[in-house]
């Protein structure tokens, strides 16, 4: 399948500008210190938590969802060993297909032709200072869960996300558009902390997701060795860590690690040690593994 024949999963239209609480909470958790070494979002601070995400002249945010992993799109996707389902308590599932940076850019492509949007356009997946999961949640695509990720009634928690801001948009897109305030966005999720209780490190409190601990961070943005505290709690995984979303009772997953996925990790392990990391870089090439680069896979699984 080429990538222009492919099409997404959900679609919700957000109303801009956004209510400015979304951007007094994004600021909060700055200040708390929770984006740790990812000093780019600091840096960026002031498009991301700004209202109109500093595009004046949009008026609405089309976001387009797709169900993970996205598998048979014609983009490059892993070697077979690091590519099983069974992965998923060691890899984050949107490794295990075609990386959706490069998927979803052409299906919002499409969606401005097929819908014949006119006027400014601007596509992002990713790719600039947006708060997308802000919008998401304002469009009512998802609502936000404990574990900071976001929950969909119909797609549940794992998707990826991409956004079209629009200057204007045909009557029966317009119509949909949503503007929820994040006090309505957020999930209901009572008494259920699964997803605190889930994850190695605590990096899961009630301020929300602490980046200087999460081991998505450490396992591929991070170059170098572990911290010793980190390294310490390692929970054996190769890329990513999805275990606060998967044990989510919306994500549809089992909440323990089974027989047939221990051997996957157990083969996954034998390819990544068999390679150097020159050697796995060519391997996954174009895929999201290559973020951690060959020689992050290697310190990961040492």
């Amino acid at each position: 399948m080429a990538l222009n024949e492919l099409t997404y999963d959900d679609m919700a239209v957000a109303r801009l500008p956004l209510p400015p609480e979304y951007g007094a909470y994004y600021q909060k958790w700055l200040d708390s210190g929770r984006q740790g070494q990812m000093h780019y979002l600091a840096e960026s601070a002031a498009t991301r938590s700004a209202p109109d995400m500093g595009r004046p002249w949009a008026k609405y945010a089309v976001i387009l969802a797709k169900k993970l992993p996205i598998l048979g799109s014609g983009a490059p996707e892993p070697p077979p060993e690091l590519a099983s389902a069974a992965l998923i308590g060691s890899v984050s599932l949107y490794a295990l297909g075609a990386d959706y940076h490069l998927v979803l850019p052409p299906i919002c492509a499409q969606f401005i032709q097929d819908n014949h949007i006119e006027g400014q356009t601007e596509i992002t997946v990713d790719s600039a200072a947006v708060n997308e999961r802000a919008l998401a949640l304002a469009a009512g695509l998802a609502r936000r869960g404990r574990h900071a990720g976001l929950i969909s009634a119909k797609l549940g928690t794992h998707f990826a996300i991409g956004v079209i801001f629009c200057a204007s948009l045909p009557a029966q897109l317009a119509q949909k558009a949503s503007c929820l305030t994040a006090a309505e966005a957020e999930y209901p999720c009572a008494k259920c902390r699964r997803c605190q209780a889930a994850c190695p490190v605590g990096a899961l409190g009630e301020g929300g997701l602490d980046g200087r601990r999460c081991l998505s961070y450490w396992s591929i943005e991070h170059r170098g060795a572990l911290p010793a505290d980190i390294a310490q709690k390692w929970p054996g995984i190769i890329f990513g860590c999805d275990l606060c979303l998967r044990v989510c009772p919306h994500s549809g997953l089992g909440n323990t690690r089974t027989l047939a996925e221990e051997a996957a990790l157990f083969r996954a392990r034998e390819y990544i040690s068999a390679h150097s990391g020159k050697a796995l870089d060519r391997a996954i090439r174009g895929t999201a593994y290559s973020r951690a680069r060959g020689t992050g896979l290697k310190r990961n699984t040492s």
